[in-house]
């Protein structure tokens, strides 16, 4: 899996996962094989800004705490394996075993 992507609280190594989707304030993104961290502003604290930048930085998994059935399709539909998670841990530290993660289903 090279790109990760975790709906977040802040901008640092030790935030935990947003309980929200769409008003999750950050994107952090993670390219295992570069070694590169990134994190995105929301800028319009929309489930649909979160899964068009989630699309532009090509991301492979998507961990959160909560999606909505239009933004699972649509990320689901788009290739993009949705995970959950739960928000007590940091981003960073679920990024190593986000494959043991459940996946995300339609309710």
């Amino acid at each position: 899996m090279a790109r990760l992507a975790f709906t977040v609280e802040r901008n640092d190594n030790d935030t935990p996962l947003s309980p929200f989707f769409g008003k999750a304030p950050w994107l952090l993104v993670i390219d295992s094989e570069a070694g590169q961290i990134s994190y995105v502003r929301n800028v319009s604290w929309t489930s649909e800004w979160i899964c068009t930048t989630a699309l532009v930085h090509a991301v492979d998994v998507l961990a959160c705490a909560y999606i909505d059935r239009t933004a699972l399709r649509r990320l689901k539909d788009a290739g993009i394996d949705v995970r959950l998670a739960s928000c007590s841990r940091p981003a960073t530290e679920l990024a190593a075993g986000i494959a043991g993660l459940p996946p995300a289903t339609e309710f």
